[in-house]
């Protein structure tokens, strides 16, 4: 049953209130009761709302992020917050930052009325699963948006015009983007269009809407226990993202024209490929599926730039978030903060994209300037933390306010 009335919460008890649990493929329905005005979740099991216009027209603009978590069981999170002001977890888990601080915006956003197709997918992590689907039925959908808008990417600044190496937008739409969100000086005025992406759910709709990216939204160190989330970032974020005009942002490029390779590229958070994902077939049938939902055109054989190593898919999905150490262990690495030279232990688990928040100072330095460490299996946090309240919701649970869910300390 869908929820008759969600109350509005802060961003931050949104976010502990989604991320209380981790959620992976097949538990996204844990989160679904804290969506506000829900509409409709689809056979792939993505959520739907749409927040019209004012004057009943409907929106040019897709918002998306995804419920499930990278892990593989349904697990209690306990919380933790450093004097910088990030939510970390004990170590025990991830965090679930990827991508539930890009669900709780979208929640806010909701709440404040801002017109927006908002669709909270299923099965990212698991290969695009129910973005991926829902592209396959895009004959079905109500209309076909301008643009689409994720809140997933890792960092401060990135507005992606390239996931996988081919474009996902086109650079006049990234560049008013990333201006509208450099137009308020409560965040740090540094996005700027970025080629590096790797994938999320807006990828799925190359062939279909124009205008697809991704948007940094402050979380380090994901898919890993030490994944951390910057709120006073995702806070000013938010309140940016609450004036942008979205239908005022231009709409250049054509989905039904496959467009350029960025190429053989490499970047500190990349990893190396030729190989894309993306638009793949024709005008009238954009996308071929296969029954796990993910896109054929991991088939690279077609490719003109090709790299052996990838042949394998779960070689391709193993390595899709970064170019990082290809050892799948739990190792911890000795880090050495750029700034202020304290060392830290940090816990480097499969996909972790090499960056770390120093305890000391609270800047982002980059994990593999360490020295990795043998043969230690547990980790101990040695910073200073606040422990939250240790209530978790049932199943089906909507909160009616705020206790119990603020930082205390």
């Amino acid at each position: 049953m869908l929820p008759a009335r969600v109350p509005e919460l802060s961003l931050l008890n949104t976010f502990l209130a989604l991320a209380r649990y981790t959620t992976p493929m097949g538990f996204e329905s844990f989160c679904w009761p804290m969506i506000p005005n829900l509409m409709e979740v689809d056979e792939h099991c993505n959520a739907h709302v749409i927040v019209p216009h004012k004057d009943g027209t409907l929106p040019k603009t897709m918002f998306s992020s995804h419920l499930d978590t990278a892990c593989s069981h349904f697990e209690r999170v306990s919380f933790r917050q450093n004097k910088h002001g990030f939510i970390k977890t004990d170590g025990s888990t991830i965090l679930g930052a990827d991508c539930k601080i890009g669900a709780a915006m979208m929640i806010k956003m909701i709440h404040h009325g801002v017109p927006g197709w908002y669709v909270f997918h299923c099965g990212e992590e698991k290969g695009l699963v129910g973005s991926g689907r829902m592209a396959k039925d895009y004959k079905t959908w109500p209309y076909i948006p301008d643009r689409c808008v994720a809140f997933d990417r890792m960092g401060y600044q990135d507005v992606i015009t390239h996931q996988m190496g081919s474009r996902c937008c086109s650079e006049e739409f990234a560049k008013a983007l990333a201006d509208a969100l450099n137009s308020d000086p409560v965040i740090y005025n540094n996005y700027q269009p970025d080629p590096t992406g790797v994938y999320t759910d807006s990828v799925s709709y190359v062939g279909i809407i124009p205008e697809c990216t991704n948007i940094s939204v402050g979380y380090f160190n994901q898919h890993s226990h030490s994944e951390c989330q910057d709120m006073a970032f995702a806070e000013g974020l938010l309140r940016v993202l609450l004036k942008i005009d979205w239908e005022a942002l231009p709409t250049v490029r054509d989905p039904a024209e496959e467009e350029e390779d960025y190429g053989y590229y490499s970047c500190r958070h990349g990893w190396n490929s030729g190989a894309t994902g993306g638009y793949t077939g024709s005008k009238e049938e954009p996308w071929d599926y296969s029954e796990s939902g993910h896109s054929r055109s991991l088939d690279r054989s077609k490719k003109k730039r090709h790299d052996p190593d990838l042949d394998s898919e779960d070689e391709w999905r193993r390595r899709r978030e970064g170019n990082v150490p290809q050892e799948e262990d739990e190792s911890i690495w000795d880090c050495k903060c750029e700034s202020c030279d304290t060392v830290q232990p940090i816990k480097y688990q499969y996909t972790n994209l090499g960056a770390f928040v120093c305890h000391g100072c609270g800047e982002v330095c980059d994990m593999f300037e360490g020295t990795k460490r043998q043969g230690r299996e547990t980790y101990q946090d040695p910073s200073d933390h606040y422990e939250l309240d240790d209530g978790c919701p049932p199943h089906d649970w909507a909160p009616d306010s705020a206790d119990g869910l603020e930082v205390t300390g």
